[in-house]
């Protein structure tokens, strides 16, 4: 039967391996899914935070860079028209017919002008026309584009041209300040002003600037890893001037929808669109940077992900890492199972090893410890068993007819008398005395130390006379321990020990001494010294200490001592296991046995 069969089962057992491997992953995954979320939480919205700074960045960066380029177009325009060598061109310059001329001068001026500018190198300015009656120009175009002296751009003439109406009605009502977009497909933005006479203020004609709205545009280039990013400027009208999606261009912003969504109304919502809009200081335009906010979570998600996965990895590790341990730890507790399994089934022999862990050492040693007290109290259980049979039967042998037996010895005793045979009647009185102590009172009964010293004396007398003059013996024990009592039969076993075994095979005069005196004033010592042939002790005190109940079912014998094994068990089971019997022997010298026993 194993040893979980023998404990009752109120319900369903739970392996220590899952409980164990369940504990230590909820210790260590429930604070890293509580770090894990709170770091999500918080690097979605610090990085959200980092995108929307950058974003607020670029904007600001593009609507100043726009700016600068309007602002270089204005002082460009106040640099022409206040030039010494084309001013007087300009005011003075007297016009034939409605042929159109081009005055050689001014142009070469213009182009030695504009070729240490920004805004022309860069190739944000196309090209540059001066008219003073809408058929008379003065025309320079940027090489960059293909455009040279006598090569004109047919777009920049035809844009004043096609505007003159718009234009002229302007004339003597406003100046004339507006940035048109072209109407042919060139991808091209005019900025138009008017130049004045002075001192008398009169109109003298307009300035053109043909700029490349792709050139403009490139100020945006940071936002094109934005999804759907719009970037655009509208005038005062809500009128589209410039933008990122060619269709948008020229219409107005209450008008426009992209996507089936209005554009105001993106605008204006900022749980789906990010807005960055900003009036330029240069031109009355709006700047502005449009960016649907879907895509840009998308991507965050997509980058958290990854950091979903190596969150997925380390807890697949706390897993693992749990499950390690969990082994290590229940090896142990299978390991003890196993052992105790085989103790239950009755093998003794069963120790657990050392492990360096001083839990585990603890355990090891108690299980141990435990193992060899059960195996020492079996046997001693079984040896006090195989004492009582064989009292018990001894008791049943010597029960046989005793009053026929004592009645023969006492008829013999008395003619040995009778025949003045003295010798022989005191060795049939000593043996009837000692066979009568020994029939006549239970095994177990208690007697006063003077009695158990008489018996010793009955059993001396009788081998006396079988040694003769090579024995010899003497009593020396304290008077006050006489009245003391004592377990029956606790010192003659020992004294016949020691003339069997220590005087018996001895050629010189043997002597066995016989003391007793009282220690630390709650126990006596008695002692039994004979000067036989000795032995080497280390295997008797081991049978003491361990007794074996085959060496006890023998009977006695030649190099057996049963009797000395049973007096000492005799006194352990009736006094305690602190007394009992010590040996002290030498071989060629003699053995000293010590009883030990209390004196209440």
């Amino acid at each position: 039967m194993g040893v979980s069969n023998l404990l009752p089962h109120t319900k369903k057992p739970v392996s220590l391996f899952v409980i164990i491997t369940l504990i230590i992953s909820l210790c260590m995954i429930t604070p890293c899914m509580i770090a894990g979320i709170y770091f999500y939480a918080t690097l979605r919205n610090s990085t959200f935070d980092t995108i929307e700074r950058n974003i607020d960045s670029s904007a600001e960066s593009s609507f100043s860079s726009l700016d600068s380029t309007l602002l270089s177009v204005k002082n460009a325009y106040y640099s022409i028209i206040s030039d010494p060598v084309i001013n007087p061109e300009l005011y003075n310059y007297i016009f034939p017919g409605n042929e159109t001329t081009f005055n050689e001068s001014v142009d070469e001026r213009l182009t030695k002008m504009m070729f240490y500018t920004t805004i022309w190198n860069e190739n944000i300015l196309t090209s540059i026309t001066l008219t003073n009656d809408f058929n008379t120009y003065h025309y320079i175009g940027n090489p960059k584009y293909g455009v040279y002296p006598g090569k004109e751009d047919s777009s920049a003439l035809n844009m004043i041209t096609d505007n003159r109406e718009a234009l002229s009605k302007s004339l003597g009502t406003e100046r004339i300040h507006t940035l048109m977009h072209s109407r042919d497909d060139s991808g091209s933005l005019f900025y138009i002003r008017d130049y004045y006479g002075y001192p008398d203020g009169a109109f003298k004609g307009l300035l053109s600037f043909q700029l490349s709205e792709e050139s403009l545009m490139s100020n945006f280039t940071d936002f094109d890893k934005y999804t759907d990013t719009l970037c655009f400027a509208f005038d005062e009208s809500g009128t589209v001037i410039m933008s990122s999606k060619e269709e948008l261009q020229g219409e107005t912003i209450s008008a426009l929808s992209v996507q089936g969504v209005s554009l105001k109304h993106m605008m204006e919502d900022p749980d789906n669109y990010l807005a960055k809009t900003k009036t330029l200081t240069n031109y009355p335009l709006t700047a502005c940077v449009l960016i649907p906010l879907e895509p840009i979570y998308q991507e965050l998600h997509s980058q958290l992900r990854g950091y979903l996965v190596i969150f997925i990895c380390l807890l697949l590790l706390v897993i693992v890492f749990a499950l390690a341990v969990s082994r290590y730890v229940s090896r142990y507790i299978h390991l003890l199972i196993k052992r105790m399994t085989r103790l239950s089934q009755s093998d003794y022999s069963q120790t657990l090893p050392v492990y360096g862990i001083t839990e585990l050492d603890n355990l090891s040693t108690a299980f141990t410890t435990m193992s060899s007290q059960i195996k020492r109290l079996l046997n001693e259980k079984y040896a006090n068993e195989v004492l009582l049979k064989e009292s018990e039967l001894k008791a049943l042998q010597a029960q046989i007819n005793p009053h026929f037996l004592f009645n023969t010895l006492l008829s013999v005793s008395w003619k040995a008398r009778a025949n003045q045979d003295m010798e022989c009647y005191e060795m049939i009185t000593a043996l009837s005395s000692l066979l009568n102590a020994n029939i006549y009172t239970p095994a177990t009964k208690f007697i006063t130390l003077q009695e158990e010293l008489q018996n010793v004396r009955y059993y001396l007398q009788i081998q006396k006379v079988r040694f003769g003059p090579k024995l010899s013996y003497d009593i020396d024990v304290d008077t006050k321990l006489m009245d003391h009592s004592i377990l029956k039969l606790c010192l003659q076993p020992l004294v016949e020990n020691a003339v069997v075994h220590g005087l018996e095979n001895k050629v010189e005069e043997g002597t066995i001494l016989i003391t007793g005196d009282i220690v630390d004033e709650q126990e006596m010592l008695l002692q039994i010294i004979d000067n036989g042939i000795g032995f080497h002790p280390e295997e008797m005190n081991r049978q003491l200490n361990e007794p074996d109940a085959s060496v006890l079912s023998q009977s006695e014998g030649k190099g057996h001592h049963i009797g000395l094994i049973n007096t000492h068990l005799r006194l352990k089971y009736t006094y305690g296991e602190q007394y009992g019997i010590t040996i002290a022997s030498t071989p060629g010298e003699g053995t000293t046995i010590s009883v030990r026993l209390p004196l209440s």
